[in-house]
């Protein structure tokens, strides 16, 4: 649906398709679209957002490569893909696929700046492999409501990653931030959308490890 509203209208009307990966854009992205043009010449960077625009077209030795644009909350950005890097990603660059494009940025051929591609993951994918540590806040309501049993259970499911799990406790007017020694996280989306859904939406949170 949100595919067509873009088609028909040119903007998204029920909500951008990228808020539901707003926290892989902030742990895995370098720069956003608007930022680009700030860097310099051959700045490696990665960069979250949507394919649109793919245009593919045979390079001077009959092999195919691709043109897009790449559309975040920012704005927009120019991405070439040459030939080597396209083989490994055609699969990967589709119209409205969500992405996270890495390369580099050329700023001295062209106006605008472009990204020269090197690789291309599904924003889905993202967080494979990577150590993603959690952080979560307990209030007094929380603690006294006997929410530590169901977080207890919660993060036994997931206790199968290298990700470390920190605790803030209130004290007084302070509050004391613990990294605990019994688990070790693997941090999907499935569980940090459990732990949000447990704790509030404002409690948790991911860095990388």
């Amino acid at each position: 649906r949100l595919a067509k509203e873009k088609e028909a209208l040119g903007f998204y009307v029920s909500s951008h398709p990228l808020l539901a990966f707003a926290e892989e854009l902030q742990l895995f992205s370098t720069a956003s679209t608007d930022q680009a043009g700030d860097l310099p010449d051959e700045a490696e960077v990665s960069i979250g957002g949507v394919v649109t625009g793919l245009k593919t077209q045979p390079d001077r030795k009959g092999q195919l490569m691709s043109f897009l644009t790449l559309e975040d909350f920012g704005g927009t950005l120019e991405v070439i893909c040459f030939a080597e890097p396209y083989k490994r990603c055609a699969s990967v660059l589709v119209n409205d696929a969500l992405v996270l494009l890495s390369g580099r940025i050329n700023t001295r051929e062209w106006e605008r700046p472009k990204m020269i591609l090197n690789n291309a993951v599904p924003l889905s994918e993202v967080r494979g492999g990577a150590v993603l540590d959690v952080h979560a806040r307990l209030s007094p309501e929380l603690l006294s409501g006997g929410v530590l049993d169901d977080l207890d259970g919660l993060l036994g499911r997931y206790d199968k990653g290298n990700g470390f799990l920190f605790l803030y406790y209130p004290v007084g007017t302070e509050t004391i931030k613990i990294r605990s020694n019994r688990v070790r996280l693997d941090a999907k989306r499935e569980l940090v959308a459990a732990l949000r859904e447990l704790l509030g939406s404002e409690s948790v949170f991911c860095t990388k490890g």
